[in-house]
């Protein structure tokens, strides 16, 4: 045993390293002097030793096997060795430093699990430090308290534990830990710039998501991550990553709400989802619905603040909101609703139903690959002066098969234009409440488009090609 504790000097401190066999004791009044340690009789390099320190600030460490050590007064370091050591750290703002090459798990009650160099108990520790470059971890997730819930901040270095019975607040320093486990009730996590694992097990679960490649599991209850923190632009893919551009890329599980940051363009792609499914987005809501997922079905998320959707290649309904969206259906009959804002949207392959809403939209009822060929999609422009597309530089879209593949507009006006792909010729026939519109080709007419007319527009009367840019009363050049 080595107790320096009754030293009566002026502000004495205390240097001990038991895995030399050394003490080095200095006092601001005198100079350090070493104190050889001698061992019992019998006793080898794994014996238990009892080590206490000062009323001042000591740097302390053990021996390789069980170890009691007490820090009494002042501001401690205590480096950790390997055995099942109970370290009382006791006044001031103490230190355990961790560099056994292993990584180490905190676990409530000041347990540290160090692998295979043993278990640590720590009481009065402030400031808990793990060996930089290994996935030191927090782990909450035995506490058993109906109300105990952990807020912990890998990058800002803190954990901080709430409602303890008995105790109510604690909170420590922890540096080089990179995954956290929560416990049943409503944790906050944030990560750090490296590659995170934050699990949140039950309750409503709050993540901040951060740089790396973080995997984040919600668990139970209803969860969130929030990337505002980050202020970039993120798109969600339906197998749970996000895309987080140079800040990198997420993986998550069981997680209920993503919160997009504010003015960035955050995109929903569902491209790439497997199998049937199918969307339904509603942005102005907040809404992402996934239907007929393989092996689960249906399942409802929040996603707030995203602009633009990507849908699959099944039937979709991709609902706007009064930012400036740009709204892909792909495959499938899907219904696209651009409300707010100057609206890019396309209906992609399948009969689809595409509404502009309010502002200056640009409406395409197919899309470049598949060219209209046996739709029969239906576009209403709204207010504003909207854009339809019924070709583009390579040719006219629907002409294939006449009546098979033709596109209507339900509310043409003065303030609109057609756009007309390039290489085809064109011809116009008037009729009440609009006009028809044909290509020609080898002298038959293959009908495009019927446009049924708001407002007095003007269009050809005879046959006409377009040029690029090229405006002709209602019609402009792809």
């Amino acid at each position: 045993m080595i107790n320096f504790g009754s030293d009566t000097r002026t502000n004495p401190s205390l240097t001990t390293d038991l895995g030399t066999s050394t003490a080095l004791r200095s006092a601001l009044d005198r100079a350090s002097d070493p104190i050889p340690l001698a061992r019992s009789a019998g006793v080898t390099a794994a014996y238990v030793a009892t080590i206490t320190g000062t009323e001042s600030f000591d740097f302390l460490r053990g021996t390789s096997g069980d170890d009691r050590i007490f820090g009494l007064g002042g501001s401690d370091t205590i480096t950790a060795t390997s055995g099942n050591d109970s370290i009382d750290a006791g006044t001031g703002f103490d230190a355990v430093v961790y560099g056994l090459n292993t990584a180490i798990t905190l676990r409530p009650a000041g347990v540290i699990d160090k692998g295979q160099f043993g278990q640590d108990t720590l009481r009065f520790v402030e400031r808990i430090v793990g060996q930089a470059g290994f996935a030191n971890s927090v782990d909450a997730s035995s506490i058993t308290s109906g109300s105990t819930a952990i807020e912990v901040n890998l990058g800002g270095r803190f954990i901080n534990v709430g409602n303890i019975p008995g105790i109510g607040f604690r909170g420590f320093t922890i540096e080089n830990f990179v995954n956290a486990t929560g416990t049943s009730n409503n944790d906050t996590f944030t990560g750090s710039d490296g590659n995170n694992l934050l699990s949140g097990l039950g309750g409503d679960d709050f993540f901040n998501a951060t740089r790396g490649n973080d995997r984040i599991e919600g668990g139970a209850g209803f969860d969130t991550i929030d990337y505002r923190p980050l202020n970039v632009a993120i798109t969600i893919n339906p197998t749970g990553v996000i895309n987080k551009g140079s800040a990198g890329q997420d993986t998550l599980f069981q997680v209920d709400r993503i919160i997009g940051a504010v003015n960035q363009t955050n995109t929903i792609d569902a491209l790439s989802t497997p199998g049937g499914a199918s969307i339904n987005v509603q942005l102005l809501n907040n809404l992402l619905q996934v239907r007929d997922i393989p092996g689960l079905g249906l399942r409802n998320f929040f996603a707030e603040n995203f602009r633009n959707v990507n849908g699959t290649q099944n039937r979709d309904n991709l609902d706007g909101n009064n930012a400036n969206n740009v709204l892909n259906g792909f495959g499938g009959n899907d219904g696209i609703f651009g409300r707010g804002g100057d609206d890019v949207l396309s209906g992609g392959a399948g009969t689809d139903f595409v509404v502009g809403g309010d502002g200056n939209d640009v409406i395409n009822g197919t899309d470049a690959a598949a060219r209209g060929r046996s739709e029969i999609d239906d576009l209403e422009g709204g207010s504003g002066n909207d854009r339809f597309i019924f070709g583009d530089r390579s040719g006219s879209f629907y002409k294939f098969n006449g009546v098979n593949d033709v596109v209507g507009v339900r509310d043409f006006s003065s303030g609109d234009v057609i756009q007309l792909g390039l290489g085809e010729t064109y011809r116009t026939v008037s009729r009440s409440g609009g006009f028809d519109l044909f290509v020609v080709t080898g002298g038959a007419n293959d009908l495009v488009a019927r446009v049924n007319t708001t407002t007095a527009v003007s269009v050809p009367t005879s046959n006409f090609t377009i040029a690029s840019g090229q405006r002709l009363g209602a019609f402009i050049g792809a």
